[in-house]
């Protein structure tokens, strides 16, 4: 993640359930585009030695 911002402005976290953006150096998520919309889904970090998920991002929207 390079960057998270809430009401626009840049943070270090966020509190569970605050809506976020999030700026991403690289994604799969396909961006709103001719007429087709964008993806949405979740975003997981899940660290490998542990059994579930530290946090998520439920993706709503994608921009350019």
């Amino acid at each position: 993640m390079a960057a998270l911002f809430v009401d626009g402005e840049p943070v270090e976290e966020a509190n569970s359930g605050q809506p976020v953006e999030v700026l991403l150096p690289e994604t799969v998520f396909y961006v709103e585009a001719g007429g087709q919309m964008s993806d949405t889904g979740e975003i997981y970090y899940w660290p490998e030695n542990l059994n579930e998920p530290v946090w998520s991002i439920q993706v709503t929207d994608m921009r350019r």
